[in-house]
């Protein structure tokens, strides 16, 4: 996961990647403390866990538009493929039917992403 903090001296917003899913994991694994360099000023400064916070993934929903635009694509494709060659009901519905699946995917990608991140945010270490 992303996780940013905002350095105390030039107010610039640095990244460090970590892999756990809440603040209180976090402290458990890498302690309370977190002692980083800023990558504008290259001061290090020590971070409380409280002070990281998470935001939303830039490639999470990329990959969420991307699978919205080019699903809806070719089910559009595909109705109109089998709207001019059966012209029946049944089959228009069913493809049709189709353009749920690019939505449900977009939707499924951007909820979870916005989740993991509330999750973590909202989630607090008690300071000491």
């Amino acid at each position: 996961m992303n996780l940013y903090f905002k350095c105390s001296n030039c107010k610039e917003e640095n990244k460090i990647k970590f892999n756990v899913s809440t603040r209180v994991e976090f402290a458990m694994t890498n302690g309370k403390i977190l002692k980083e360099e800023c990558k504008s000023c290259e001061k290090t400064k020590s971070y409380h866990i409280n002070q990281i916070y998470a935001n939303e993934s830039k490639i999470i929903s990329f990959i969420a538009i991307m699978v919205f635009v080019l699903g809806t694509g070719f089910a559009l494709y595909m109705i109109a493929e089998m709207f001019i060659v059966l012209k029946t009901v049944t089959v228009i519905s069913s493809v049709a039917f189709a353009l749920l699946f690019p939505i449900l995917i977009y939707t499924v990608l951007e909820k979870e992403d916005r989740l993991r991140v509330r999750i973590f945010n909202n989630s607090f270490v008690k300071e000491d």
